[in-house]
């Protein structure tokens, strides 16, 4: 008995499901996308959300912002990885785009086929090599003040810090870091507060500058008339 009662709900539920269906009226039929209109579609997506081009200048730093924002677009766009070279290389300009047609040709298979991570490994040896690296590591290593203003020093102390980080991972070496390339005057006014770590310092640094700065206009007052002795 109970078995008949469930083919009876069964049934029910059936001629239910029949009954909305013919409700609702025949299905609507699926869209059929062009061949190319569906690339066209992502490509359009993809330049909407304004992706960065790269021309091969600038050198390392250029081509690290360019790649790191490249990805971001990607993951933003929801980016297929079968797609990713084809929209990365319409971002290439100027020495870029030479470069990529030279080296594409190193892939062995069709331009449509290349994987992102052979795209990826071929860009990072061309413009992102070790040897790029320690170039900027010296660079960090051997920055100095001299003419630059403090703001200006510790902006380019901080660009210049993510290739060093080992220095950057030991507070009491980078504090040292930065008092070394400091104006000697404004490091050693300020260079008691080391424990306070390098943001407190690079403010400390500018506040410092601002004061020797009017101390010295203050001393050496410029605009000053010099006196006459006026004698008959």
């Amino acid at each position: 008995m109970e078995r008949g009662l469930e083919e009876m709900l069964i049934a029910a539920y059936e001629r239910g499901r029949r009954a909305e269906q013919q409700a609702q009226g025949p299905a609507a039929p699926v869209a059929q996308v062009a061949p190319g209109e569906e690339f066209r579609q992502l490509y359009d997506a993809f330049m909407r959300s304004a992706p960065p081009r790269f021309d091969g200048s600038g050198g390392y730093p250029e081509a690290e912002e360019w790649m790191v924002n490249v990805r971001a677009k990607f993951t933003l766009c929801r980016i297929p990885d079968a797609n990713k070279v084809e929209l990365a290389v319409q971002l290439l300009e100027k020495s870029g785009r030479h470069w990529w047609e030279g080296v594409k040709a190193e892939y062995e298979g069709a331009e449509q086929d290349i994987p992102w991570t052979w795209f990826e490994q071929m860009f990072g040896e061309q413009y992102l090599s070790v040897m790029h690296q320690e170039a900027l590591r010296s660079q960090f290593l051997n920055l100095r003040q001299r003419e630059r203003s403090v703001e200006e020093y510790n902006r380019r102390f901080f660009d210049l810090s993510r290739y060093a980080p080992d220095v950057k991972a030991d507070p009491t070496r980078y504090c040292r870091q930065y008092l070394d390339g400091l104006d000697p005057k404004v490091a050693l006014a300020i260079h008691h507060s080391t424990a306070a770590g390098i943001p407190a310092l690079m403010k400390q640094a500018e506040q410092t500058e601002v004061y020797l700065k009017r101390s010295a206009q203050q001393t050496h007052p410029r605009n000053v008339r010099p006196k006459f002795d006026h004698k008959k």
